[in-house]
């Protein structure tokens, strides 16, 4: 398919791929497939109180992460009602804490799914795409 296009095509299919990349991930900030990651604590750690105070995390403890709650927690994704696809752009990935956006989790324990949705999202694209001609 690809080389039947010409340049300026080609500039246009990419353009539009990487529209529908940010537009799909801002959906996914907005409405995580997993609201809540549940983890087991593997290594002792103090997590900071909003009292100023620590509070010690045991090896073999059960840990919630709140997905929902930190993809519309305005101190990383301000107006987090607001549907912008901006806030993926490079520069404002930049800006923002890494682990701020989970859809997918994080680390070596992190959805086994997630290349295989990229690829397909993607491929769904071209595909609707192509039977258009």
């Amino acid at each position: 398919m690809w080389k039947r296009l010409r340049k300026s095509e080609f500039c246009l299919k990419s353009a539009i791929f990487f529209c529908f990349l940010f537009s799909s991930t801002e959906s996914l900030r907005m409405y995580p497939p997993a609201m809540v990651l549940l983890k087991v604590c593997t290594m002792p750690f103090q997590l900071p109180t909003p009292s100023g105070g620590t509070y010690e995390v045991e090896v073999g403890t059960s840990v919630a992460i709140p997905v929902y709650g930190i993809h519309q927690d305005p101190q990383y994704f301000p107006d987090p009602e607001h549907y912008d696809p901006e806030r993926f752009s490079e520069e404002n990935k930049k800006i923002r804490h890494r682990h701020s956006y989970l859809p997918f989790g994080e680390g070596p324990r992190m959805c086994l799914g997630k290349n295989s949705i990229i690829i397909l999202r993607s491929h769904a694209l071209f595909s609707e795409e192509s039977t258009k001609q």
